[in-house]
């Protein structure tokens, strides 16, 4: 059924499964194709999907509303361009990884009104992570580097962009998600910043920032409160030749889906 996806899996909560996929990399127009119709390829009996993947080539991805600045001679202006279903603004696709939530409109998190929790389980999810692999990452709101929250023109790149619930690192964005409702549901796109891209120099990755040696040993994380159980990451395990080999697309499945459980709880 699934014949395009390298894996797929499906997780139980409660009354919610998910069913999370990881494709191979692939041209632009071929990822947008099938993210868009993941909301009419949710099987019976399950609550959401869950695709990660990369890109086959740098790929320029505009939001929903934006449209090619005249006269740009950026260095990502000659990348092959789409356009997202989801809103927000452009987004660099090269070192970095993708994901795509669809949940059924049968969902109350789905729902108008919900949409900020889907935001903060994710991204408090992916904060925690971080955390314990030793960067200093947390919200946007909860630092003081929202760089466009004065009257203007909002930046044409996403990664330029604040919003309060981003998540950045020492005050650089490296995470940012856009979501779009239908009928048939809801669906959250989000890319994860690894590396900075030639063709957006100036945006650095989680790998091009320095991890902090300690961080707050008093604070309970997010991955304790919600799975007693599981085993904790710590910063200690991980040395710089292994983080990158880390950080791939099965890490992304695992911390997407604790965000995704909490949403749907």
């Amino acid at each position: 059924m699934y014949s395009y996806c390298n894996f797929f899996m499906v997780a139980r909560l409660l009354d919610s499964q998910i069913l999370s996929q990881i494709d191979s990399p692939k041209p632009g127009l071929e990822n947008m194709t099938l993210d868009e119709s993941m909301l009419d390829r949710i099987p019976a009996g399950i609550t959401a999907m869950l695709r990660v993947y990369r890109w086959s080539q740098p790929t320029l991805s505009l939001g929903h509303f934006q449209t090619m600045p005249e006269g740009n001679v950026a260095p990502w202006s000659n990348l092959p361009r789409v356009t997202r279903k989801t809103g927000g603004g452009a987004i660099v696709h090269h070192h970095e990884i993708t994901y795509c939530i669809a949940i059924a409109s049968s969902s109350l998190a789905s729902k108008k009104g919900h949409h900020e929790k889907l935001y903060r389980a994710v991204h408090d999810s992916i904060v925690d992570a971080l955390r314990g692999l030793g960067w200093n990452a947390q919200l946007s709101e909860n630092c003081t580097c929202n760089i466009n929250s004065g009257i203007g023109r909002s930046p044409f790149l996403c990664f330029d962009r604040r919003s309060p619930v981003d998540v950045v690192i020492d005050g650089k964005k490296i995470v940012g998600s856009a979501q779009r409702r239908t009928s048939q549901g809801l669906i959250q796109h989000g890319s994860i910043l690894l590396r900075s891209s030639v063709h957006a120099p100036h945006l650095p990755g989680i790998l091009d920032i320095d991890r902090f040696n300690s961080l707050e040993k008093s604070k309970v994380s997010l991955r304790e409160n919600a799975f007693p159980d599981a085993e904790p990451v710590k910063a200690k395990d991980a040395t710089p030749s292994c983080l990158e080999s880390q950080l791939n697309e099965e890490w992304c499945v695992e911390i997407v889906n604790r965000g995704l459980f909490l949403a749907l709880s």
